[in-house]
């Protein structure tokens, strides 16, 4: 079973279990979740309309949050491997102008917009693919994103140098090691935030 397929499993069966909630999308509280979003705001035109890909999107909390943030239009489209996940999210906020969900059978379809960003999309390990695996999926996405994002494209990630004890069923990286994959990949122009939680990491590619 391809690493895609696993991790669309996985998420169909949370969404299924929990519904609507923080808890489908594996947060611990919508305070936390509103946190790492938070990250992205500095990036992201203050008065000028623009467009932005919500890669991984869950059931779609983004959206809401980035529509009191930003007073501005701007178009959304978010994106997601579980077809459960894009049900609740069209159900919700399908019916907006300017907004759309779409299933992704592959990380290549994604569609291209001035922005894009993936929050949370790379945190869960348990019942997913190996590590291995796992990276190679997170790198071919963070590829797609920099490929389909015309000005600049962030993501978050758990920093393994606050890992806890024991194994959580959450992913923790290495910093350096992620920045230096990415900077080799999709160039130098790169802004890291390391300051806002103990245990995250928002990067931020300028294409």
């Amino acid at each position: 079973m391809s690493a895609q397929r696993r991790v669309a499993q996985h998420y169909n069966r949370d969404a299924l279990t929990y519904g609507d909630s923080v808890e489908a999308v594996n947060w611990s509280s919508r305070e936390n979740q509103a946190l790492r979003f938070a990250q992205f705001l500095p990036f992201l035109p203050s008065q000028e309309p623009f467009s932005i890909n919500d890669v991984g999107c869950g059931v779609g909390d983004f959206l809401p949050y980035l529509q009191q943030a930003c007073p501005q239009e701007f178009r959304y489209t978010g994106y997601d491997l579980s077809a459960e996940m894009i049900t609740l999210a069209s159900r919700k906020y399908d019916h907006q102008p300017d907004v759309s969900f779409q299933l992704l059978s592959s990380v290549g379809e994604l569609g291209v917009a001035e922005y894009s960003i993936a929050s949370g999309t790379f945190n869960r390990r348990r019942r997913l693919p190996g590590r291995r695996h796992y990276l190679r999926l997170m790198y071919a996405t963070l590829a797609a994103m920099a490929r389909t994002s015309r000005v600049g494209f962030g993501f978050n990630f758990l920093s393994d140098k606050q890992k806890p004890r024991g194994y959580n069923g959450l992913l923790y990286l290495n910093p350096a090691e992620v920045i230096r994959q990415g900077k080799k990949a999709f160039g130098s122009k790169c802004e890291v935030l390391n300051r806002y939680h103990e245990t995250d990491v928002t990067l931020w590619w300028y294409r």
